[in-house]
C-alpha cells in the first residue's frame, strides 16, 4: 500500500512539474510569431524632428561619431532604442569628433512610452553610463546610422544588439529579456 502511494504522489509530482514547463514552453510557442515581428521592429531606430535645429552626424557606435547639433527647441516623433515610441521636445547642443565630444542636451514633455532624460557630458563616452543601460537606457551605444536636418530633420540608427537578439530569439533564447509573456497580457 505504501508503495502504491508512494508511486501515486510521484506520478502527480512529476505530471505538475511537466505541466510547468509544458505551460512554459506554450507560451513560447504561443507567442513566438508576435514575438518576432516585434524583435524586428527593434533592429531599427527612426526619429523625424522640426523646430529650431541644425545637425548633421554619422556613427558607428558612440565612440566613432562624427557631427554635431544646435536644438533651439525642436517637437520629434521617436520610434527608439529600448521599445520608446511617441513624441516629445528635445533642446540642446553636442559635438563629437571620433571619441571625444561634449553634450548638454535633454529631452521632455513626452507624450507615448518615450523616456524623458538630461544628458550632460565631456570627454570618451562610456558604455556603463546609466543613458546607455542595457535594458533600461535612452540610447542604444552601439548604435550605427546618423541624421541630418535644418529646422527639419531626420535620423536613422540600426541596432546591432537587437539583431543578435532577434536572431538569437529563432531558436528561443532571449538575451534582451524583452519577449512578451502570457502574464503582460492580463
Amino acid at each position: 500500500m505504501k508503495k502504491n502511494v508512494f508511486l501515486i504522489v510521484f506520478a502527480v509530482m512529476m505530471l505538475i512539474g511537466v505541466n510547468a514547463q509544458a505551460n512554459s514552453w506554450g507560451e513560447k510557442i504561443l507567442l513566438y510569431i508576435p514575438n518576432r515581428i516585434v524583435d524586428l521592429t527593434d533592429l531599427f531606430s527612426v526619429g523625424v524632428g522640426v523646430g529650431g535645429t541644425v545637425r548633421a552626424e554619422l556613427m558607428a557606435t558612440e565612440l566613432a561619431k562624427v557631427g554635431g547639433s544646435y536644438d533651439f527647441g525642436t517637437l520629434r516623433a521617436y520610434k527608439d532604442w529600448n521599445r520608446q515610441y511617441g513624441f516629445g521636445m528635445q533642446k540642446g547642443w553636442y559635438w563629437s569628433l571620433v571619441s571625444l565630444g561634449e553634450e548638454s542636451s535633454r529631452r521632455y514633455n513626452t507624450i507615448g512610452w518615450v523616456d524623458e532624460y538630461y544628458q550632460g557630458c565631456a570627454g570618451i563616452p562610456l558604455p556603463n553610463e546609466p543613458i546607455y543601460n542595457y535594458y533600461m537606457g535612452q540610447r542604444d551605444f552601439w548604435r550605427i546610422g546618423g541624421a541630418l536636418g535644418f529646422l527639419v530633420e531626420g535620423e536613422f540608427y540600426i541596432n546591432p544588439i537587437e539583431w543578435v537578439d532577434f536572431l538569437t530569439g529563432l531558436v528561443f533564447i532571449d538575451l534582451r529579456q524583452d519577449d512578451f509573456e502570457v502574464v503582460d497580457f492580463q
